[in-house]
């Protein structure tokens, strides 16, 4: 079935807008997929109709529907065009959009506390990172000298010297609730943002906050062990749902055990398997949640470091209802010792969350909020993460080609178009715990895959972090590894 041009039509762009034409159309192309004006399976227009009926330019429409298309929301085949993803359910789209929506009271869903920090997994850190450290961004290439005059411009700053709000530096919400409107489609005011110190204080503020001992939640299966941690020393029960090519699987067990209080997720680039959440999945997520009165958290950890195309935008902004907390972190995005992050809280949880962010360590470090503030509105945010795409990118294709030349036989991997690692998954089975404490000890860095697993079905093979290491670093990383393996 083509789309009647008549549909077209409909779409109104205004180049004196502050978002740019391909984003406005993008935007409405999105909203009458979600609508159902748009129905699945049919032929849109090809992208010079597209641009003739609208007057502007086909450049302006093929880059709004390369964005659709990698989010999911269009289908192109070669030598028949663009159609509507076939896979979009019109049925849970006109369910989500028309059930009527409960009342979640904050006193109903917040939670009791446990005392199992220390029973909890231990998080791997350390002062000194060597090949393949995950999560590690290039330390070298960060503007150094920048930071150092906006740091000193504020510590100058007597009145940021005192105490200050615990849900963090107001004109800092205010930056990141715009950049997050605009980059990552998170619906939220100012008032939603509350900043943390790193995303792991977040998951320990949503522990603390929305699960009671022995409440179920879902993690993905392999899973991030700092989640883990966090929601275990909330005395949940963890559940393993398992990750597959279209991202977490809820079919597979959703019959099968207890109903969720709370789901994790990290949909853009799971980690640490690197699959990209389908858009059906997503919209299978959040009717799931909305019907079993489940939280979601969406950990969003390195969505900025997409090579090709913008960052998909956030499951935080499709969902109609408020149980999606969306948490960011900017300690992986510039360097760790910022130790900055930021959650999107619902609004009836806002008080609760900021009362409970007080009493964790009263607010975060007031001075580097502000100059981080500066350094996203004068454009150096911007431009070091354009800088950082391009030379992750290009570490990610010396990595991946290194393996291939020299690990082929013993390790398989799939390159991926986002993040900062690349998990390589052993062809046979080999206890790659025994192979990483070995690697230790000539100071090579390995994460075992076996160890982000719960469950019994473990697989075995290497988290390889890329980002902050050199060409040198990697092929000689590589070879230590081969050694190993030998």
């Amino acid at each position: 079935m083509k789309l009647p041009l008549s549909n077209i039509h409909t779409i109104t762009l205004k180049a004196d807008k502050r978002d740019p034409l391909h984003k406005q159309l993008y935007e409405a192309v999105r909203e009458a997929i979600l609508n159902g004006k748009f129905p699945a399976g049919a032929q849109l227009p090809s992208s010079r109709i597209f641009a003739q009926t609208l007057a502007v330019s086909r450049n302006t429409v093929v880059s709004a529907f390369d964005q659709l298309q990698a989010e999911g929301y269009i289908e192109r085949r070669v030598g028949a065009g663009s159609f509507v993803a076939s896979t979009t359910p019109e049925s849970q789209l006109h369910a989500r959009r028309t059930k009527p929506l409960p009342t979640l009271t904050m006193t109903s869903r917040l939670s009791r506390r446990g005392q199992r920090l220390a029973g909890s997994p231990p998080r791997q850190a350390g002062e000194a990172f060597n090949a393949f450290a995950p999560g590690i961004p290039e330390l070298k290439q960060f503007p150094r000298q920048v930071w150092a005059r906006l740091l000193s411009r504020h510590a100058r700053d007597t009145r940021l010297l005192s105490y200050s709000a615990p849900a963090g530096y107001a004109p800092l919400r205010e930056t990141l609730a715009d950049y997050l409107r605009a980059c990552r489609a998170v619906q939220c005011t100012t008032e939603q943002v509350l900043i943390t110190c790193g995303a792991q204080q977040a998951l320990d503020l949503c522990s603390r906050l929305l699960i009671d001992e022995g409440d179920p939640v879902w993690i993905e299966e392999p899973g991030y062990p700092g989640a883990r941690g966090a929601l275990l020393a909330a005395g949940a029960e963890l559940i393993p749902v398992p990750v597959d090519h279209d991202g977490l699987c809820i079919d597979a067990i959703r019959d099968r055990v207890p109903k969720p209080r709370l789901i994790y997720i990290s949909p853009s680039h799971q980690y640490p398997s690197g699959t990209t959440l389908s858009l059906q999945r997503r919209l299978q997520l959040l009717d799931f949640a909305h019907q079993e009165q489940a939280w979601i958290i969406e950990d969003d950890y390195d969505s900025e470091f997409r090579y090709h195309g913008r960052p998909l935008a956030s499951i935080q902004g499709l969902a109609s209802n408020a149980n999606v907390i969306y948490i960011g972190t900017l300690s992986k995005v510039l360097v760790p010792a910022i130790r900055l992050g930021y959650m999107v809280a619902p609004k009836n949880l806002i008080a609760a969350f900021e009362k409970a962010r007080s009493f964790v360590d009263t607010h975060p470090p007031t001075v580097t909020q502000a100059a981080l503030d500066d350094f996203i509105r004068e454009g150096y945010f911007a431009s070091h993460i354009r800088r950082m795409r391009n030379l992750y990118a290009t570490r990610q294709e010396i990595l991946s080609h290194t393996l291939n030349q020299h690990l082929h036989e013993i390790l398989t991997h799939t390159p991926r178009e986002t993040g900062m690692h690349l998990t390589a998954y052993a062809k046979t089975a080999l206890d790659d715990q025994a192979i990483a404490a070995q690697a230790a000890q000539t100071g090579l860095q390995l994460r075992p895959l076996s160890s982000y697993f719960i469950g019994p079905n473990q697989q075995s093979g290497f988290v390889l972090g890329y980002a902050g290491f050199d060409k040198n670093e990697l092929i000689a990383g590589v070879e230590q590894l081969r050694q190993l393996l030998s």
